[in-house]
C-alpha cells in the first residue's frame, strides 16, 4: 500500500505466501497494468489490485466469455456460426489493433497495451448488452447464435493479445476453443 518493502518493518511479502492465496496471473496483470518504459518504482495497493484484477480482467474479460460460453454449449453444441456484418465489423475492430498492441509490448508500454485491450474488451460488453442474446434465444436463435459468436471471437482475440502477460490464461482459452496449435 505504497510503502517500500521492509522485512523490519513488517511490509514484506513473500513470493511463496502470495502464491498460496492467489494466481500469479493476476499479480503479472497488475504490474502489466502499471509497467512503462520508465524505471519507476511500482507499488502493490492491495485495494488497487483487488479492483483491477475484480473489474478488468475477471468483470470485463473473462466474464465475455463466461456469460457467452455457456449459451454456446447448451444451445448450439458448442459450435460457433459465421459471423453477420455487425459481428464482422466488431471482430475487425478487436483484430485492427494487433499492430498497435504490438508495438506498446515491444516498446515495454504494457499499461497502454492493457487499456487498448480494456477498450476492446468494453466494446464487446456493450455489443452484448445491446443484443442481449439471452433474450434473442427465446426470439431469433441463429441472431442469437451470431451475436454470441461474435462475442466469443473477440474474446478469443483478447486472450492473444494477453498473451505476453499472462500465456497460461491464454493457453487455457486456446484449449477451451479446442485449438490444434496450443
Amino acid at each position: 500500500n505504497s510503502e517500500k518493502m521492509s522485512k523490519s518493518k513488517g511490509t514484506f511479502i513473500n513470493a511463496r505466501d502470495y502464491l498460496n492465496y492467489l494466481s500469479p496471473a493476476f499479480l503479472r496483470y497488475y504490474y502489466a497494468c502499471k509497467l512503462t518504459p520508465e524505471f519507476d518504482d511500482l507499488y502493490l495497493n492491495f485495494t488497487d489490485f483487488e479492483n483491477r484484477v475484480n473489474s478488468d480482467l475477471i468483470g470485463k474479460i473473462t466474464n465475455l466469455a463466461s456469460r457467452l460460453a455457456p449459451m454456446i454449449n447448451k444451445k448450439y453444441n458448442n459450435k460457433l456460426c459465421s459471423l453477420d456484418s455487425e459481428g464482422k465489423a466488431l471482430t475487425k475492430l478487436a483484430s485492427e489493433k494487433a499492430s498497435t498492441i504490438s508495438s506498446y509490448y515491444e516498446e515495454r508500454k504494457f499499461a497502454r497495451a492493457t487499456i487498448l485491450i480494456r477498450q476492446i474488451a468494453d466494446e464487446a460488453n456493450k455489443y452484448i448488452d445491446t443484443k442481449e442474446p439471452w433474450k434473442l434465444l427465446k426470439t431469433d436463435p441463429l441472431k442469437a447464435h451470431e451475436v454470441i459468436t461474435a462475442g466469443l471471437n473477440v474474446f478469443r482475440i483478447i486472450a492473444i493479445y494477453l498473451t505476453p502477460i499472462l500465456p497460461n490464461y491464454s493457453l487455457a482459452v486456446s484449449k477451451l476453443f479446442k485449438e490444434k496449435n496450443y
